[in-house]
């Protein structure tokens, strides 16, 4: 962390979901080789994480439900977090840098950002994301017409990338206070469904091709009732708040439920540019 001292900075510290997003975007554009870790500006010691710049947050992003005690590094691949005692990894640095100011007197104005205000931007995606709902949630149809209000619709997901960073925008709520008695998991709804349980012929919401998957084992699922609408999994503990014996096969991951249940939902719509 000395290295980002060096230069006025701080090792990152990550507060949320977009910050964790943010951080791998940029983590990926400057690291040219396979490098598949870098250093955050945080400790773990067993119960919370102290970073190093002072910035006091409960957001945490780590693999293991366990975690032992370490220094945080992130995984480039996914945005998950592990401890380590040592390791040659490099370094994600954050600080206040002094902008450079044009001595044209010609006003031009305030530069209009690519999406709206709490909406996130993608620009791999040149999409904009946004969590709605809270503890209480929607059911599906609910959420839609929030989404088409804000001129968007629920969230459209076609690569690994789009997919990360919907789950990252997601996990902005606390999972574990998003279950319901029917299942062991909690989760946010994406815009895909299906007309017919039967055939399992699924569409997004928003018209574009539903080719990209990525389902939890064992779905989607044919079913006497009705399961027709498609929920990301965002949880890793299931309602008894045990873990997951392998939450890696369901975590942020889909499953096709009924329209009753109620979750946030994730809206999506193009970047002004």
């Amino acid at each position: 962390m000395e290295h980002c001292e060096n230069f006025n900075h701080f090792g990152a510290s990550i507060s949320n979901g977009f910050d964790n997003l943010s951080m791998m975007n940029q983590a990926r554009k400057q690291i040219i080789d396979h490098t598949e870790w870098v250093w955050l500006g945080g400790y773990f010691d067993g119960k919370r994480v102290i970073w190093k710049d002072g910035v006091n947050s409960t957001y945490r992003n780590f693999a293991a439900a366990d975690q032992p005690a370490g220094h945080i590094v992130a995984n480039l691949k996914d945005g998950s977090w592990d401890t380590v005692r040592h390791g040659n990894y490099p370094v994600a640095c954050v600080g206040l840098k002094t902008p450079t100011r044009c001595t044209s007197t010609e006003f031009i104005g305030e530069p209009v950002p690519p999406c709206d205000p709490e909406w996130l931007y993608a620009p791999s995606t040149k999409g904009c994301y946004k969590l709605i709902g809270d503890f209480a949630g929607f059911q599906w149809a609910a959420a839609r017409d929030r989404c088409l209000a804000m001129d968007a619709d629920l969230a459209s997901i076609h690569s690994d990338e789009e997919n990360r960073i919907v789950a990252s925008v997601a996990q902005q709520y606390s999972p574990v206070s998003l279950q319901t008695p029917y299942y062991n998991y909690g989760g946010t709804w994406i815009g895909a469904k299906t007309a017919d349980p039967k055939t399992n012929d699924f569409q997004w919401s928003d018209g574009t091709k539903f080719g990209y998957t990525n389902w939890t084992p064992g779905r989607p699922s044919t079913n006497v009732e009705p399961h027709l609408y498609v929920l990301m999994v965002t949880a890793r503990f299931n309602y008894t708040k045990e873990p997951f014996i392998n939450y890696s096969l369901y975590l942020n991951r889909w499953t096709n439920v009924r329209e009753t249940d109620c979750y946030t939902a994730v809206c999506k719509k193009r970047a002004r540019y």
